[in-house]
């Protein structure tokens, strides 16, 4: 009998980083309204919901946050942190 080959377990590094390549692709599909100027269709609201939407979904696949975080950390802290550390990498 062959000996058993052990299972390869993903590491918790890689989990993360495709949870992050998940909420990047997210924000990249929504990132007209994120992004975009300020219009008729798009306002403060219609940012603001998106970014609990993406928020939630982060929350949903399993993302860490802190406990007191809100959609407002996501945008101002993690997404800011993400869209600063690939610059500097191109840089």
């Amino acid at each position: 009998m062959a000996p058993k080959k052990p299972k390869q377990r993903k590491s918790k590094a890689t989990d993360s980083n495709q949870r992050k390549v998940l909420i990047i692709k997210k924000i990249g599909q929504n990132k007209d309204e994120l992004f975009g100027s300020f219009s008729s269709t798009i306002t403060h609201a219609t940012k603001q919901k998106k970014w609990e939407e993406i928020f939630d979904y982060a929350k949903m696949i399993g993302f860490q946050f802190p406990v007191e975080a809100d959609w407002k950390y996501l945008r101002d802290g993690t997404w800011s942190n993400w869209k600063k550390r690939c610059v500097k990498k191109i840089d």
